[in-house]
């Protein structure tokens, strides 16, 4: 009886705190403003275009994707807890891009009527494995 209880005890411990120790986000793609080109057991190609007024929802990126930026617009990117890192300074084109896996955030557009929208070929690997 008292392992029974033990074993409720940390049932209802795990049903508070679970929900968000494991909340689990959708895939980065597809999204609004996301085409596949590429569709293989091996990687997955994706034409990525951040939309002005597309308010993406937070997504984890679950594999390891590398790409290349071929139009720079200014972005945020804002983390699960809220944080929200400052735009990037505009950059060269091309510029290639790499990002680990499980990465999980928020991307959106800051694009003014006189500011292009950002573009990119993103390639997501280990996808078969």
């Amino acid at each position: 009886m008292r392992q029974l209880s033990v074993m409720l005890m940390v049932a209802g411990a795990l049903a508070v705190v679970g929900p968000q120790a494991r909340e689990d986000y959708p895939h980065a793609f597809p999204r609004e403003g996301v085409t596949k080109v590429v569709d293989n057991e091996r990687v997955n190609v994706w034409e990525v275009n951040w939309i002005t007024g597309v308010k993406q929802p937070i997504h984890r990126h679950r594999y390891d994707m590398a790409g290349v930026y071929l139009r720079y617009g200014p972005i945020t990117v804002t983390r699960p807890d809220g944080a929200a890192n400052p735009p990037s300074a505009p950059f060269e084109i091309p510029r290639p891009y790499f990002q680990a896996k499980n990465v999980t955030h928020r991307e959106e557009a800051l694009n003014s009527p006189r500011t292009p929208e950002r573009l990119a070929i993103m390639v997501k690997f280990g996808i078969g494995s």
